[in-house]
């Protein structure tokens, strides 16, 4: 597997440090995906900030995620755009759409098709991303059917033999790095890293 280009998907939990960056860069990890806001969290700006900064002084292409319950998409579109805009990401960058749906939303797909609509007037559809824990599918609390499928679809099946939907583009495979709570993927069609192994 070590072949495939490989991410880091980075938040709250990744240490804000150039020396952690580092040790990402040594494995070969040159993708990150910063978590730009979160559902029900205001301040996440800061954050994205530091780890927008970080990334960027050492030469690592930088990517945009958004992590939301589904309960608001309108809110969260507009949240996530704001912080999109003032940390300089622009049209063209890659965009990841972290779904953790809230139990109590009704109609989950409904609203990440909402979501993708207000999303799609400032990223183009083809750099964007929808990610998904495996185990949401095997719930049937999202189907696949409910993802268009012009998008990239990223499975987060970490400690597994592999991303367990063919469809998917990249395979969130851990959720640790260095003893810290790190997801790290495989990029197969070279949808962040421009490198297709396939």
């Amino acid at each position: 597997m070590t072949k495939y280009s490989q991410i880091a998907i980075v938040d709250s939990m990744t240490p804000r440090s150039v020396e952690y960056y580092e040790k990402l860069k040594k494995v070969g990890v040159n993708d990150v995906i910063v978590t730009l806001s979160r559902s029900g969290y205001s301040s996440y700006s800061e954050i994205a900030e530091i780890h927008t900064d970080i990334a960027r002084r050492l030469d690592m292409r930088v990517h945009a995620a958004l992590s939301t319950d589904l309960r608001s998409p309108f809110h969260d579109a507009r949240h996530f755009f704001s912080v999109y805009k003032y940390l300089g990401y622009n049209f063209g960058s890659k965009t990841m759409i972290m779904c953790h749906p809230d139990g109590n939303v009704k109609n989950q797909a409904k609203n990440l098709h909402e979501l993708l609509g207000y999303i799609s007037y400032f990223v183009n559809k083809d750099d964007l991303d929808v990610a998904i824990s495996k185990d949401y599918l095997d719930e049937g609390v999202i189907n696949l059917e409910d993802i268009p499928d012009y998008f990239n679809l990223t499975v987060i099946n970490p400690d597994k033999l592999n991303a367990g939907v063919d469809r998917a583009g990249t395979w969130i495979y851990t959720e640790y790095f260095e003893d810290e709570i790190q997801l790290l993927g495989y990029d197969y069609y070279g949808f962040y890293t421009g490198q297709s192994n396939q």
